[in-house]
């Protein structure tokens, strides 16, 4: 009898049940990847989350080791913001203390006091208008004559001293921010700290040969202490903090962005591959903490454009390397979306 191209029962048992125990390891395999997937995007959240926030106290330590600025009182916080620093914050300044959000909105709108207008009128004491020329334009024959108005959000991109300044005041409406306010005592030194020189002698004397030096205890200072109120309840400290939170998606977005480029150039399939994605996304976190002097310097100019800017650019760059390094099909609406961050 012949049995050739014929299959017994047993064999046909032994086939199925060798595919059946394949399948099962495809499907315990798959469901470890899964799992191991899972656990690394975790790691790698919990890792972008504590470099978000270490670099957020990092920075916030820096810039209160540098000017001691919970125990100054805001007109000297004010103060420590230089150059365009203070330009920049007291349009923030401008919205939270106008009587309704809408007016400080459109006092930036129809700015007539930053930069110098295309169209001046000036009005005397007798009430007449005094006539300028400028290039081709004569001002001044109308009493009804208005300044071209400035768009100071445009211009200036105060886009975002206007969102914190609506949060700031939204949050204020609700209680949801508070302040602490305490006395802090202050001991002059003894030693000269101000120079006085007589009028009378510099208008006298073309050249200042000798300065006569004051002590401070007979500088008249009126007190010794002020009152130096804490928290995001006072506008200076609000300000500063919401950059220095928003700092912290520096290193969060840097954190994905080294374990996408790691992701690209591993197959995900055995355990090294995944660790190298976690050294991946470890090394930007390493070398911008090691380089963080040439890296930023938000902890000394917290109102500067750049403060705002770098952390979108960074999140935009990890979002386009992931979207570069995918297999999958993106939606078509969500890669011009990537670039209106």
């Amino acid at each position: 009898m012949n049995f050739e191209g014929k299959t017994s029962k047993f064999d046909r048992q032994a086939i199925h049940k060798n595919v059946s125990v394949r399948k099962l390891k495809t499907k315990t395999s798959e469901k470890r990847l899964i799992w191991t997937n899972v656990i690394l995007h975790i790691i790698l959240f919990l890792m972008a989350i504590t470099a978000g926030y270490l670099h957020c106290f990092h920075v916030s330590n820096l810039h209160e080791n540098d000017l001691f600025f919970s125990h100054l009182s805001n007109l000297e916080r004010e103060l420590t913001f230089r150059t365009e620093m203070g330009f920049y914050y007291s349009y923030f300044k401008q919205i939270v203390l106008a009587s309704t959000f809408m007016e400080g909105f459109s006092s930036l709108l129809t700015d007539t006091r930053t930069e110098y207008p295309p169209c001046l009128s000036l009005v005397n004491d007798t009430g007449n208008f005094n006539y300028f020329h400028f290039s081709h334009l004569v001002i001044g024959t109308q009493k009804n004559n208005q300044c071209a108005n400035l768009n100071s959000i445009e211009r200036f991109n105060l886009y975002p001293e206007l969102l914190l300044a609506g949060a700031y005041r939204f949050l204020h409406t609700f209680d949801l921010i508070r302040h602490y306010c305490f006395q802090v005592k202050r001991d002059p030194p003894t030693n000269p700290i101000a120079i006085a020189i007589n009028p009378n002698i510099m208008a006298n004397l073309s050249q200042l040969r000798k300065l006569d030096v004051i002590p401070s205890n007979q500088l008249k200072i009126n007190s010794t202490s002020i009152i130096s109120c804490d928290g995001s309840g006072e506008p200076p400290y609000f300000y500063v903090n919401s950059v220095f939170i928003l700092s912290g998606l520096v290193l969060f977005g840097l954190t994905y962005s080294g374990w996408f480029v790691a992701k690209i150039g591993s197959s995900n399939q055995s355990k090294m591959d995944h660790i190298l994605q976690v050294i991946g996304g470890f090394l930007p976190i390493l070398a911008y903490f090691s380089n963080h002097r040439e890296a930023t310097r938000v902890q000394w100019t917290p109102p500067l454009r750049e403060s705002f800017a770098y952390p979108f650019f960074i999140i935009q760059q990890s979002f386009l390397l992931g979207y570069f390094g995918s297999n999958q099909m993106v939606n078509r609406f969500s890669f011009p979306c990537l670039f209106n961050i």
